[in-house]
């Protein structure tokens, strides 16, 4: 794996690899060391500006980060198994608290009043008229 620098230290150093994915550029150096350029959007015309800014590895083109040395393939798929079992953890978290809602909702105190409730309705006379 590289080492990510600041672009405010990358001067002097040579130049190995420059590559452009997205909105980033990553630039390698002879040194093992890397640093990533971004787009700052301004608010005028004219206003944008190019600034240094850590490399987003989870989003950048995987293959251009193996060939470019910034990861190896162990690190990448190391990174990539531990972002998915996130995923899979946040979206189970998520999937049981939908549950227990709805489980609430139908099985709890409110669902009998609910059902009680929609047997009949209000006219606009205020009479109750039957489903």
């Amino acid at each position: 794996m590289r080492t990510e620098i600041t672009a405010e230290k990358a001067e002097g150093r040579t130049i190995e690899k420059i590559d452009f994915g997205g909105s980033q550029c990553v630039i390698t150096f002879t040194d093992r060391t890397f640093t990533t350029l971004g787009m700052e959007f301004g608010y005028d015309p004219g206003g944008n500006e190019i600034v240094g800014e850590p490399l987003y590895l989870m989003s950048y083109c995987h293959s251009a980060l193996l060939s470019l040395g910034i990861l190896s393939e162990h690190e990448l798929n190391e990174r990539i198994n531990k972002r998915n079992e996130a995923a899979a953890t946040n979206s189970e978290k998520r999937d049981w608290e939908l549950y227990e809602r709805l489980k609430q909702k139908f099985e709890g105190g409110a669902a009998a009043e609910s059902t009680e409730k929609n047997q009949a309705y209000q006219d606009a006379d205020g009479d109750e008229v039957p489903f």
